[in-house]
């Protein structure tokens, strides 16, 4: 369990394959999302956490870093090994980074 920056986010994007689940609802990840990443609102992590068990590794991020930030504590107190997007959406746009819209992921 870690936090990690946006910039940290680009070149583990960049260096090979992860899994970046954006724990916002539908209409927030649709607004803008990063590109590949996989919607999965925090409301279904409790549902669907097996999915997340294994590799690639997992990158939880949301608008400000806060939900992700209570996704990933609960998910590794089940044992799964998940990295928190510091600043969430909001700073992976401040930094520039590009953004995708609409519900392709």
């Amino acid at each position: 369990m870690e936090n990690v920056t946006v910039d940290q986010l680009l070149l583990a994007i960049a260096s090979g394959p992860i899994r970046l689940i954006d724990v916002r609802e539908p209409a927030e990840f649709k607004s803008g999302h990063v590109e590949g990443a996989v919607l999965l609102p925090m409301s279904l992590i409790p549902l669907r956490k097996d999915e997340l068990v294994g590799e690639p590794p997992v990158y939880l991020i949301c608008e400000s870093g806060n939900r992700s930030s209570q996704a990933m504590h609960f998910l590794s107190g089940q044992g799964i090994e998940v990295s928190n997007v510091e600043g969430g959406m909001g700073a992976w746009r401040w930094a520039g980074h590009p953004v995708a819209t609409g519900m392709d992921t």
